[in-house]
């Protein structure tokens, strides 16, 4: 099957019959930690945030760009890896606690292993971050571009028979199945750590963007 990717254009949503519905969302953990991410970048993968979006957060947030938080994201983004800020904000809970979310995980394997006492102190300064900059009332405000963005994703024919597809991989169904897209993180799929199919789980799929399009991040959900 050709890789999918979905860009802002009007479509009518995909209706998956006889399987947990496939939903999607922006969550506000893991773009707070996409936010923090973004200030450290330093790389060809910046050219790739030049979507209105992102010009947006990097000009609202840039006076921010010494906290310590980001700094703590940068030293992990050193290690190259690239899945972080899914696996950080995967442990983080809702706004406005933003409270840490059990059982975090060590991010990586052997020496470029990030360990949890690391990623728990990112998480704490996370949380800092978002009060000195009111990072809540930013991520309400875009609440409209995020849903938009996630309509436009669901819109896709394509995607209809994900949940058949995700079911005939696991050999078995799950509660429900949901995206986690990523505005601000380029070119990366993953599912955090410790996520078993089953009949009481929720199986997500954090996605960053593709590319961009007339200024707005497009994404590439599924490709095989």
């Amino acid at each position: 099957m050709a890789a999918t990717v979905v860009a802002l254009a009007p479509r009518a949503p995909a209706q998956p019959a006889n399987h947990a519905a496939l939903t999607c969302r922006v969550d506000p953990a893991v773009e707070l930690i996409s936010v923090i991410a973004m200030l450290g970048r330093d790389d060809a993968d910046r050219t790739l945030l030049d979507h209105a979006y992102g010009l947006e957060v990097r000009e609202h947030f840039a006076r921010f760009a010494d906290h310590p938080a980001v700094r703590r994201a940068a030293a992990i983004a050193a290690t190259g890896l690239e899945d972080f800020v899914a696996q950080v904000g995967s442990r983080i809970g809702p706004l406005p606690a933003l409270a840490d979310r059990e059982p975090f995980y060590a991010i990586g394997d052997g020496p470029v292993s990030v360990p949890r006492d690391t990623i728990r102190a990112l998480a704490a300064a996370a949380r800092d971050f978002a009060r000195r900059t009111s990072f809540a009332e930013f991520y309400y405000a875009h609440t409209p571009f995020y849903r938009a963005l996630c309509d436009h994703v669901l819109g896709d024919t394509a995607l209809a028979d994900a949940p058949a597809r995700v079911e005939q991989f696991f050999g078995m169904r799950s509660a429900a199945y949901e995206i986690v897209l990523m505005p601000l993180v380029p070119r990366l799929g993953v599912a955090p750590p410790g996520v078993r199919a089953g009949p009481r789980a929720t199986l997500t799929a954090y996605v960053g963007h593709a590319g961009v399009r007339d200024s707005q991040p497009m994404f590439r959900v599924f490709s095989s």
